[in-house]
């Protein structure tokens, strides 16, 4: 097992914060425990086999445009690389910080070209990069793994690393695609922001009266910057991915509740570019895609 330039804190990664609660659906897309996990996920990615990867692609691609230059990059949450490498960024050095000692080790053969410095850990390993040595902060699909605590020393990490008119880019879940979805998620949304009874959203979300499911942190695409200037960050751009032609509920209805494999496959429009809309219908990605991804430039 590779370990220069790394320290191995224990062999299993610890459980991202909403996964401690006990329950048989829990989203744990982010955690990796074991090389067979990691082993199927990075297949996944090299043989294109799930559409959910190449959306991913796209709106980085689509954020990431603008950087032509030859740059230093931090990849927190940087997991096996391949995704990283499928950006093809003009890389000088690379930084990748994941959890997963697995996910490391695939990171460290699929960037075997790259110089790189590899750590296994989460936001308590940011104190040992420079500051002012980064040009490219990328946090894809792990913010909503992390405490609020943990959010927090991230970003205050992140204005101290990150050079002036460098970048830090995020993709993270879509809080707004609740109100598309019309199930559990609706309901939390409409009682945590507009002060909605729980028996009215009963009689309206019939079929979602449990909270079968409980998800990784998502985030408002509205407010999502505002948090950000506090840390010198202004969002400069901003990507969707995670089309969806129906709800959720809607698809269920359709294609029947015991055939999930297909209302997923259904449900969503992975050949759909969100990022080419035309401006008078943009706002349509805010609340039919289930991710959003924001670019942010450092003041």
């Amino acid at each position: 097992m590779y370990n220069n330039n790394k320290i191995f804190t224990s062999a299993i990664s610890p459980r991202p914060p909403h996964m401690i609660a006990k329950n048989k659906n829990i989203d744990s897309a982010g955690y990796f425990p074991n090389k067979k996990k990691v082993d199927i996920y990075s297949l996944n990615i090299k043989k294109r086999r799930v559409g959910y990867h190449n959306d991913r692609l796209r709106a980085l691609n689509f954020l990431h445009k603008q950087i032509k230059r030859k740059i230093v990059v931090l990849d927190f949450g940087c997991g096996d690389g391949l995704l990283y490498l499928k950006l093809k960024l003009k890389t000088k050095f690379y930084y990748g910080i994941d959890l997963s000692p697995y996910m490391i080790d695939a990171c460290e053969k699929n960037l075997i070209k790259i110089k790189k410095k590899l750590l296994v850990g989460s936001v308590e390993k940011l104190k040992s990069i420079k500051s002012n040595s980064i040009d490219l902060m990328m946090c894809i699909n792990t913010l909503g793994y992390l405490s609020d605590k943990d959010i927090n020393i991230f970003l205050t990490n992140a204005k101290r690393i990150i050079k002036k008119n460098g970048y830090l880019s995020t993709l993270t879940g879509n809080e707004l695609f609740n109100l598309f979805a019309l199930n559990y998620g609706t309901k939390i949304f409409f009682k945590k922001y507009f002060n909605q009874k729980e028996k009215h959203l009963n009689f309206l979300l019939k079929k979602s009266k449990n909270n079968d499911w409980i998800q990784a942190k998502t985030f408002n695409p509205l407010e999502f910057c505002y948090k950000f200037r506090k840390f010198n960050l202004i969002e400069v751009k901003k990507a969707f991915a995670g089309w969806h032609k129906f709800s959720p509920e809607i698809s269920k209805m359709i294609y029947g509740r015991k055939n999930m494999t297909k209302v997923r496959l259904k449900t969503r429009d992975f050949l759909f570019n969100p990022n080419k809309l035309d401006d008078f219908e943009k706002w349509k990605s805010l609340f039919r895609c289930s991710m959003f991804g924001t670019l942010f430039k450092r003041i």
